[in-house]
């Protein structure tokens, strides 16, 4: 791992670390897997993939601090972050294994991963993986992807583990800043261009996604520490929690996300420490500008707030923010009509 990238990982961890009260686990540095993530700026919900991580004795690399990006169209420049990292002093036959920082959840230490990855790699021989999910996003890719056994069939670029050498051959050259549907979108392209360098882990052998059902109806569960997939009888040791996966939602008449349910039995005191708050941002598109912290007894506030926030933006500014379009409006009785049809009403 890049010692200038190790450098600017540790002072952002410590700054976490400072401002949560959390305890760094620690490890020797290893060479063969290298944890990165992209972020930006920094927030609490970072917490879900640093306590994780280092509970597997993992430390990630942050690239990107401090840049300009937004949700979905400004996520060229993560690209452009991960090709910089890729093209740095790195080892051919190094792995990477490149997350989102704020809805990931770590389950397997390094020799696991690389063991799984292996296994993977020898058996579909390519060297490039992305996580694999039930709905395509954004749509118009889905001709591209053939049918498959379980509901993992479409390519989400929320986690992708590769080889040095194919990360370099998949990113020669920067890509634009700005690219429309989002940096997913520049990766389907790509999937459709080269299916025999780059495969979906359809199975959940290392990587997977959940979409934030309870229970069996996401598919995974947890036994014990471990996350066990209900449908492929694997324990995958990545877990991306997109969209609903993340969102908050009503459950019982409290909101919660799915994330912070599994985060929360896993790890109870870092829970308490971290996120028994509710933390809600006037711009929805992930950059997390102007943003507040709500205890849980303000809890009655926070969703009354929510409601004005999401009416007002979506119903009277005519906001064309994908995912403002994709919100359930909690004033209303409707259901979801834009790229995430699964989530239930509450």
């Amino acid at each position: 791992m890049p010692w200038a990238a190790r450098g600017r990982s540790a002072g952002v961890s410590a700054l976490l670390l400072a401002t949560f009260g959390l305890a760094s686990a620690g490890s020797e540095d290893h060479e063969r897997l290298n944890l990165v993530t992209y972020m930006n700026e920094v927030s609490d919900l970072f917490g879900f993939l640093q306590v994780s991580a280092e509970e597997h004795s993992l430390n990630p690399v942050i690239i990107g601090y401090g840049q300009t990006a937004w949700w979905p169209d400004g996520l060229g420049v993560k690209i452009n972050a991960l090709r910089k990292f890729v093209f740095g002093d790195l080892g051919l036959n190094e792995i990477v294994l490149f997350v989102d920082a704020f809805d990931v959840l770590i389950f397997g230490d390094r020799e696991q991963i690389v063991r799984d990855f292996e296994a993977l790699e020898e058996k579909e021989q390519r060297s490039i993986f992305f996580n694999a999910e039930q709905y395509c996003f954004p749509p118009g890719f889905e001709k591209e992807y053939p049918e498959t056994p379980h509901r993992w069939r479409y390519l989400n670029s929320g986690i992708i583990i590769g080889r040095v050498s194919a990360l370099r051959e998949m990113l020669p050259d920067p890509v634009d800043d700005i690219i429309p549907g989002s940096d997913q979108a520049w990766y389907h392209r790509y999937y459709a261009a080269h299916h025999d360098k780059v495969g979906l882990d359809t199975n959940c052998a290392v990587i997977c996604t959940a979409n934030g059902a309870n229970g069996p109806e996401d598919g995974v569960e947890l036994h014990g520490r471990r996350l066990f997939n209900v449908d492929t009888g694997t324990y995958p040791s990545v877990l991306h929690l997109p969209g609903p996966g993340h969102w908050p939602a009503f459950k019982n008449g409290v909101l919660s996300t799915r994330i912070v349910e599994i985060f929360g039995e896993l790890y109870p005191a870092e829970y308490r420490k971290l996120f028994d708050v509710y933390e809600f941002s006037l711009r929805l598109g992930g950059v997390l500008n102007n943003k507040h912290g709500l205890r849980s007894d303000q809890k009655r506030a926070y969703q009354k707030l929510m409601r004005f926030i999401n009416c007002w933006k979506c119903r009277f500014l005519g906001s064309s923010d994908s995912l403002c379009a994709s919100f359930y409006s909690l004033t209303s009785g409707g259901s979801f009509s834009g790229a995430w049809p699964w989530l239930a009403q509450p």
